[in-house]
């Protein structure tokens, strides 16, 4: 029987992808310079009260687009996931 099991393993690994991640992103409110332009330019209410959270390119030689994540201040609920269109 192994010590670590396929499951724990998974975990594990997880787990360290999930902090190397971590390090790298980058936390904006709304209205913040450097706010990435769908969240920014979509000036709407909803995103007012919101943290915007860029998750990095991986590997970062990659030339795409980040992938932003934008979550309500008040209830955790995640008002955009998708593109921050800062290609090129």
């Amino acid at each position: 029987m192994d010590a670590v099991s396929r499951r724990q393993a998974i975990d594990i690994v997880t787990e360290a992808l999930v902090e190397r991640i971590r390090r790298k992103m980058r936390v904006w409110g709304f209205g913040d310079a450097g706010c990435p332009r769908p969240i920014y330019e979509a000036n709407n209410a909803r995103y007012r009260d919101s943290w915007v959270v860029r998750i990095p390119t991986e590997p970062p030689y990659l030339l795409r687009s980040s992938e932003i994540v934008s979550v309500s201040k008040a209830t955790g609920e995640i008002l955009y996931s998708g593109s921050a269109n800062d290609e090129g």
